[in-house]
């Protein structure tokens, strides 16, 4: 019975730091995904997160543009400078600042499909390559292989971490608890069969 309480109280800091993480992500404080990303002809930076594309320029944060769902979404600039962001069931075109040009229905999900395949690398009009990369879970966009343009802060990384490891620990703390039941369980039906001889 011991075994089993010690266990019971490991859980609750787990909780702790899984409601933490959640509220962080949610609040939009730690960012632990970028959903897509593109750069536009100035060579600002338009980096998709759980719930907003931000905007940079030179590396320092300009403003916000709401991805106009609170669901998974996918983003590209055209070539003309126009934000082509798809939900998976309407596709919204967009002015650099956010302001929607226009809408329709992505029959299929075909343009959020074909954004999703493109969603790790962008070719800018300067015909320089960006490429997404996880260094040990540290997401950041490399600009021609050498030059780190963004990087998730360290907040968000330690935010990632934790939430990762809490889910893992906590799962392994309930198969175990579960596993500790079976075996008791057994016993008991063991003890009830070994009475009976």
């Amino acid at each position: 019975m011991e075994t089993k309480i010690k266990r019971l109280i490991l859980i609750i800091p787990l909780a702790l730091i899984m409601i933490f993480c959640i509220f962080s992500i949610a609040s939009g404080s730690a960012d632990i995904q970028i959903k897509s990303f593109a750069v536009d002809s100035a060579e600002r930076m338009y980096v998709g997160t759980e719930s907003r594309i931000d905007v940079f320029d030179q590396g320092v944060h300009v403003f916000s543009i709401s991805p106009q769902t609170s669901r998974g979404y996918m983003f590209t600039i055209t070539e003309d400078d126009t934000i082509l962001l798809s939900t998976g069931t309407i596709v919204y075109s967009m002015e650099l600042d956010g302001k929607v040009i226009g809408s329709w229905d992505d029959k299929a999900s075909g343009v959020y499909n074909n954004l999703q395949k493109s969603r790790s690398g962008f070719i800018s009009k300067n015909n320089d390559i960006y490429t997404k990369k996880n260094t040990f879970g540290r997401t950041k966009i490399v600009k021609n292989d050498d030059i780190t343009v963004y990087e998730i802060t360290v907040f968000s990384y330690i935010v990632k971490l934790l939430f990762y490891g809490s889910s893992a620990g906590m799962l392994l703390l309930i198969f175990n608890l579960l596993s500790i039941n079976r075996r008791k369980q057994k016993g008991q039906t063991d003890g009830i069969k070994s009475k009976e001889v």
